[in-house]
């Protein structure tokens, strides 16, 4: 018998518990008072409470859909060790389990029903809950009704019918991961009017984040196996392919001898599922996994997450990483960082979303087979078309496809054939002409074997058909083929093996289909988009945790004091850094005080082997700003070239021996120049970035434009003895003389305000007033004699600009006209200096005068003698 409780608390003890988690009882709440709510809680922040426990105070059936058949079977498992009557109906039951539990949900006796998308649509659930008092609609990771969610599915859109088919039903999605963009797309699907927003408990402050630059896959091992060796408690690593997770295993396995095991979706079922039960039982320390292991999994005494390569999104690292720590101990989470696994996500991407042409060639390949099924590979589906593309691109193709209604992909085994009646009525015999006796007498059969189970697939033994048809094989096979022709309510697949396609609508065109190109298009450019956020995060200086949350919408989230960019906690499992310095522990922009540097000697000049922090700073400043005129369109190793004044060809064929920068790190070694980049990289002062296919760039990281900030990181790197005794011996003679480098050369000069430009533009940043004059924007004297004001006079338009003043206004200003200004801002372009789109483009972000065009069209030449 069924018992509601009158207070949360009493409900709370139910689940054996005594205290809410953070958040939880808000959401609980709103869920009572009858709101519709959108809830975002990380992995293992109690997101199944929130939809349980209102099914404990109020009557009628909570429906919860779910991807996810291991956790809907963990959940109602859990739930019935608590007498609270809960079910679950997916296609691991028989049919007959299937009956009797849909009976027992028409009959009331649930409180909760667990169900996967494609049940939606199925005509005898929706019978069985059309008299059914349902309070409330559940919908967890929700964010896979989005098109823009890490982890989008089709059948998961029609969630939206299903709920106005029972009559807009108060609905909850709950999800562990979705950007602002994707919330509001799910409250748009789902029809949801004005839902509850919750974001609670996303911080996670037991966990420490940290990413490691690792040059290759050699350094990634080296590092790993210095971590195992130091860290106690066990743990996932997660890498991107099968693969790499066999060779992890035997890695790990001889050379540390732990016990470790793999888990991907090559391994059997059975294997998979023994493997997860040692782990869980602390059998195994370790599992190297895929990202096919770890939904729903909740073993709370993890102690660290690694991530031996780069994942698709920052949604799906927060999930996978959010698997540390759930007890509350303190626990690890790292990236092994490499620009170059990038391109396996990116091969993933790409094959995801195959071009038109793939897919169009797929389609008539298989429309021109004249067998049903047609029992074909992927692979030899590929070698039939003569393309050299992979098993999982024809895979895509076979996915797009399928979703037309056109064509269907099956798997199925044990010689079963398939049959499916599409329609309500109590009989299609009389659809048949009278005389088609043996058609007739077929159809019947099938209808018999069908049943009540209308629109559901229905695995028939082909002998039970010759027998209770009373017809010979020939003959049946003849009668089936012309009632699937003649009837498109009735379907009929004969047994195969393995994998099958299977066509439910023969000669329609391919333009036909309705295939929408363009919204996979965008599909695809948002995957790349995701896929870009993890290389910023990777590259990015600032707080990790906290970039994380701003990612997700937090824009007020503080910086965790704990992660690598902040500084590490006493005690905690700390990472061996190589000697490029990769991953440094170092403060940033948290306001905190940065790791000593060596003491100088009189007077700040910097004596045997380190540098005073003032002159650390000038150093740092002056490598940075050689590095920034290039505008980021060599790769790192002609970067270091270029510092350490090579005379390689290529070098003086893009005339970067022309720059002031070339050669300033003239006694390096090119070894020594390629780690002192790597070093910045790993700092975030420097990002690598694709402009050609294959071949990253180096540039100025986009927070190196707060000049405030842009001191305190470069105060903050922490560079390794060698390196930084070099760079003094490299700077000493400079700076004794009292050259200061940076704060002697930079054309702009920062204020006690961090304002860049201020010395020579005064008052405010306004804008021109009403009829055309500058209010706020004094001339600087001698602008146009630049050699008493010692720089060239294209320094003062380029001034004006990185003081955040408009094109127009420079022009008012400089007494240019747009042509004349245009021509300034050419010079400093031709002379190396970096030109912002943003100076050109203001807020419309449309270029609106033909002066403006032309310093585009300078950048772009100068990019192409650099690049060619």
């Amino acid at each position: 018998m069924t018992t509601y409780h009158a207070s949360f608390e009493e409900a709370l003890r139910r689940f054996g518990l005594e205290t809410f988690r953070p958040g939880q009882r808000e959401v609980i709440e709103s869920i009572v008072a009858g709101n519709d709510c959108m809830c975002v809680m990380p992995t293992g922040g109690g997101k199944s409470l929130c939809y349980q426990l209102p099914s404990l105070i109020r009557p009628g059936l909570t429906i919860v859909v779910s991807p996810l058949i291991a956790l809907m079977k963990d959940q109602v498992d859990a739930l019935g060790k608590r007498g609270i009557p809960a079910a679950l109906i997916n296609s691991s039951l028989s049919t007959s389990e299937q009956q009797q539990r849909l009976q027992d949900v028409a009959q009331g006796k649930y409180q909760l029903v667990y169900v996967a998308p494609e049940r939606l649509r199925n005509n005898r659930f929706l019978e069985a809950i059309r008299a059914t008092p349902i309070q409330l609609l559940a919908i967890d990771e929700a964010h896979c009704i989005s098109q823009w969610g890490h982890d989008f599915r089709p059948d998961y859109t029609r969630i939206g019918h299903f709920r106005e088919w029972l009559g807009g039903v108060q609905t909850v999605a709950l999800t562990a991961t979705a950007t602002p963009r994707v919330r509001e797309d799910i409250v748009q699907v789902l029809g949801l009017q004005r839902p509850k927003q919750f974001m609670s408990g996303f911080a996670r402050p037991n966990l420490h984040f940290g990413v490691v630059s690792c040059s290759n896959d050699r350094e990634k091992d080296e590092q790993l196996e210095r971590f195992l060796r130091s860290t106690d408690g066990s743990g996932i690593i997660y890498a991107a392919t099968r693969k790499r997770c066999e060779a992890l295993v035997e890695l790990l396995s001889q050379k540390l001898q732990l016990p470790v095991g793999a888990y991907h979706a090559g391994l059997l079922p059975e294997q998979r599922r023994a493997i997860q039960e040692r782990f869980m039982k602390n059998q195994l320390r370790v599992i190297v996994a895929t990202n096919a292991f770890g939904m729903g999994i909740d073993k709370p005494d993890l102690r660290f997450v690694l991530h031996y390569n780069m994942p698709g999104s920052l949604e799906a690292y927060y999930q996978e990483a959010g698997r540390a720590g759930r007890d509350g101990q303190q626990s690890v989470c790292v990236l092994l960082y490499s620009f170059q696994d990038r391109y396996i996500q990116e091969f993933f991407i790409e094959n995801n979303y195959p071009p038109r042409g793939l897919i169009e060639r797929v389609y008539h390949l298989l429309a021109a087979r004249e067998e049903d099924p047609i029992e074909m590979t992927h692979e030899q589906i590929r070698d039939a078309l003569g393309e050299s593309v992979s098993p999982e691109a024809i895979g895509s193709c076979l996915q797009v496809i399928s979703r037309t209604g056109v064509v269907q992909r099956l798997e199925m085994g044990s010689g079963l054939a398939l049959i499916r009646i599409d329609s309500n009525l109590p009989t299609l015999v009389d659809m048949l002409p009278r005389e088609a006796k043996v058609q007739r007498q077929v159809l019947r059969t099938l209808e018999r074997a069908v049943g009540d189970r209308r629109g559901e697939e229905v695995y028939v033994h082909p002998r039970w058909l010759l027998q209770n048809a009373q017809l010979e094989r020939e003959q049946l096979t003849r009668a089936l083929r012309e009632i699937c022709n003649r009837l498109n309510e009735v379907d009929y697949v004969p047994p195969f093996r393995g994998r099958a396609v299977h066509f439910l609508r023969r000669e329609v065109a391919f333009a036909d289909l309705g295939i929408d190109f363009e919204a996979l298009d965008k599909r695809k450019q948002a995957e790349y988009d995701r896929l870009n956020q993890v290389v910023n995060y990777a590259q990015s200086p600032l707080c990790r945790q906290a970039t994380i949350l701003r990612y997700f919408g937090d824009e007020s989230a503080a910086n965790c004091e704990q992660c690598d960019r902040c500084g590490r906690r006493p005690g905690w499992p700390r990472l061996q850094i190589p000697a490029s310095g990769a991953a440094t522990a170092h403060p940033t922009a948290g306001g905190r005080e940065s790791a000593p540097a060596p003491a100088g000697g009189a007077a700040g000049v910097p004596s045997g082997r380190g540098l005073s922090p003032a002159h650390k700073l000038a150093v740092m400043e002056e490598v940075v700003r050689a590095i920034e005129r290039i505008h980021g369109r060599i790769g790192k190793i002609l970067l270091a070239q270029y510092l350490c004044g090579s005379q390689n060809s290529r070098l003086q064929k893009l005339n970067l021996h022309r720059l002031s920068g070339f050669g300033l790190l003239g006694t390096f070694r090119q070894n020594e120049g390629t780690e002192l980049i790597e070093v910045l990289l790993a700092a975030g002062l420097l990002r690598q970035q694709e402009v050609n296919k294959n071949r990253p760039t180096v540039s100025i990281a986009p927070q190196l434009a707060d000049v405030k900030l842009r001191q305190e990181l470069l105060s903050a790197v922490v560079l390794p003895p060698k390196l930084e005794a070099k760079l003094a011996a490299c700077f000493r003679e400079r700076l004794a003389t009292g050259a200061t480098l940076a704060t002697a050369q930079r054309p702009i000069a920062a204020t006690a305000g961090g304002s860049p430009g201020a010395a020579s533009a005064t008052g405010s940043s306004g804008s021109a007033g009403s009829g055309g004059e500058v209010a706020s924007i004094q001339r600087p004297a001698n602008v146009s004699t630049p050699a008493s004001a010692g720089k060239p006079d294209w320094q003062w338009t380029l001034l004006l600009f990185q003081a955040g003043h408009a094109w127009r206004d420079v022009a008012a200003v400089r007494r240019m006209s747009d042509m004349e200004l245009a021509a300034s801002l050419t010079l400093a372009v031709q002379a190396g200096a970096v030109v912002q789109r943003e100076w050109l483009a203001g807020d419309g972000q449309q270029l609106r005068t033909a002066g403006q065009q032309q310093v585009v069209q300078a950048i772009r030449r100068q990019a192409a003698a650099w690049s060619s």
